[in-house]
């Protein structure tokens, strides 16, 4: 909901902070600012996607189905590892910044398998029976690995990566094969807060798993107050850029776009070959510069669109906007998606912009990355063959 309209009022941001209504206006004009660039990028390039393309089908099957499996299951157990040493999830300790990349790769792969998996299954390519035993097994082990971490959106994720080839393929669910589901979710919803609200409390993971089971069954499974207090916090994403409009003047830490210059080398280049490449913690930053700190692990964002208007204001709000959209037309246009590997893109990338939270740097500096591991992947595991189409 949007703050109210009235100037002598002022919205509360973060918990603690009160800005005023004043910067209502500004905003909603970053707002558009940024849709307008994306817009206008998207009319640019419209001509070259109307460009007729070949007339092949491109199609893809594995070339090794045990080496498929084998390696998805490791990366799997890979994932797992990272979560139970805290190394990622909520309220983990993180990775040195040498190491990022690793995890990444690792993270990215674990969605990749899923989506390959999912397609073979639902779109019917790949015969072999065990297939299915892998899908079923992949989901779930992905699903615990998502609730383990403490994170709801690693849980949401592995259901769209699965449900795009579902839908894709021309599937309708049935009523009946929703209500278990939904119950399902309806139980892990209030189970997956309370075990986030144990790890403050107990950072051994199987302690806190425990305390979120007893605090579950022994309160309301879901009540109507915390569904209304948990929805609001999903669409308050204009209050912090609220803020964002705010303290442009104040923020120093990356401006007019000088970071841009290291996107061509910056997503593959190690940072002890290039030590001054930008680092993600834009987030803890800003939130030191709002407590007046000098030292936290807390993170805030002021959305994607006050990302870019801190980098100096209008102008290069446009113009990231604009590059990444860019970015996003360039990548539909070399990767169609009528073949297995420009599905599988457009699945992973999707994911990525469900939540309008990193700034466009880093989610540029996130695509190349997960191009990258996608066409590795597909020159190792899959084996790419042509057909042409013909009009009978």
């Amino acid at each position: 909901m949007l703050p109210s309209f009235d100037t002598s009022q002022t919205t509360l941001v973060f918990e603690t902070n009160q800005i005023s209504n004043t910067y209502v206006l500004d905003s909603i004009l970053i707002i558009l600012i940024g849709l307008l660039a994306v817009a206008f990028a998207e009319t640019m390039l419209k001509f070259r996607k109307s460009k007729k393309r070949e007339d092949l089908g491109i199609h893809y099957k594995l070339k090794n189905y045990n080496l498929f499996f084998i390696a998805s299951i490791t990366v799997l157990i890979l994932n797992i590892a990272l979560v139970i040493s805290n190394t990622t999830g909520f309220g983990s300790e993180g990775v040195n910044l040498n190491a990022s990349f690793v995890v990444q790769i690792i993270n990215i792969l674990s969605n990749v398998f899923l989506t390959t998996i999912a397609y073979f299954k639902f779109f019917r390519i790949h015969t072999n029976k065990n297939i299915n035993t892998l899908l079923y097994c992949y989901i779930g082990l992905s699903l615990g690995l998502g609730f383990l971490s403490g994170m709801k959106e690693n849980v949401i994720v592995p259901i769209i990566l699965v449900l795009i080839p579902y839908f894709s393929a021309g599937n309708k669910p049935k009523v009946k094969q929703l209500v278990i589901p939904v119950f399902i979710l309806l139980f892990l919803y209030p189970l997956n807060n309370n075990y986030r609200e144990a790890l403050k409390d107990f950072p051994v993971k199987t302690v806190a798993f425990y305390a979120a089971i007893n605090k579950t069954f022994s309160s309301e499974i879901f009540t109507e107050e915390e569904a209304d207090y948990s929805l609001s916090e999903r669409y308050q994403g204009f209050s912090p850029l609220l803020y964002g409009a705010s303290i442009e003047g104040q923020w120093h830490t990356y401006k007019y776009l000088n970071r841009y210059i290291y996107l061509p080398v910056a997503w593959f280049a190690p940072r002890f070959v290039l030590p001054n490449k930008p680092t993600s913690t834009t987030g803890t930053e800003l939130y030191k510069l709002m407590r007046e700190i000098d030292f936290t692990d807390v993170s805030i964002t002021p959305t994607t669109y006050g990302w870019s208007y801190l980098e100096g204001g209008y102008i290069p709000l446009f113009i990231s906007f604009f590059l990444y959209a860019i970015v996003l037309c360039f990548i539909e246009l070399i990767y169609p998606l009528d073949n297995l590997k420009g599905f599988v893109i457009y699945g992973v990338l999707v994911i990525g912009m469900i939540k309008i939270e990193s700034d466009i740097y880093f989610r540029i500096n996130a695509i190349f990355q997960t191009i990258f591991v996608i066409s590795v992947f597909f020159k190792f595991f899959l084996n790419k063959y042509k057909v042409i189409k013909t009009n009978d």
